[in-house]
C-alpha cells in the first residue's frame, strides 16, 4: 500500500511538473508570435515593423519597390533596433533618404510604458551618417 501511495504522489508530480513546463512553453510562444508592437518609418518607401513581446521583428511589410530593398535585408527574428538600423542604411544607401530630409518613425503600443520604452531605445541606438534628422514620435493604437 505504501508503494502505491508513493509510486501516486510521485506521478502526481511528474505529471503537474510536466503541466507546468507546457503551459509555460505555450504562453512563451504565443507571445513571441503575437505582435505587440508596431514601429513605421515614414520615408519614400514607407517600412511597417511588427514587433513581439521581446521586442524582435516578426514581419516587414512595405510596398512594391521596397520590398526589394527589404526582402535582402532578412529582418525577421533580430531587434528592433537592428532591424531599424539596417533598413536606415540600406534606405540611404539606396537614395530612398537623402541629405537635408527628415525621417519619422512611428512608434504604436496599447500600453504607455512599452511605448516610451521603444522610443527611448530607438532614440539612443539609431545612427546615421549624413545630414538629416530623425524623428521618433508615438501614436496612439487604433484598436484598444
Amino acid at each position: 500500500m505504501k508503494k502505491l501511495f508513493n509510486f501516486l504522489i510521485r506521478f502526481i508530480i511528474f505529471v503537474g511538473t510536466f503541466a507546468a513546463i507546457f503551459a509555460v512553453s505555450t504562453y512563451a510562444g504565443y507571445l513571441y508570435i503575437t505582435p505587440s508592437s508596431y514601429i513605421s518609418l515614414n520615408c519614400n518607401h514607407p517600412v511597417e515593423f511588427s514587433i513581439n513581446a521581446f521586442d524582435r521583428v516578426i514581419n516587414v511589410e512595405t510596398d512594391g519597390e521596397g520590398e526589394d530593398i527589404i526582402d535582402d535585408l532578412e529582418l525577421n527574428n533580430t531587434s528592433i533596433s537592428e532591424a531599424v538600423q539596417k533598413t536606415v542604411d540600406e534606405l540611404v544607401s539606396e537614395g530612398f533618404i537623402s541629405n537635408n530630409s527628415s525621417l519619422i518613425i512611428y512608434v504604436s503600443n496599447k500600453d504607455e510604458n512599452e511605448t516610451s520604452h521603444l522610443m527611448k531605445k530607438l532614440q539612443k541606438e539609431i545612427n546615421v551618417d549624413g545630414n538629416f534628422e530623425i524623428q521618433v514620435v508615438k501614436i496612439e493604437p487604433l484598436l484598444n
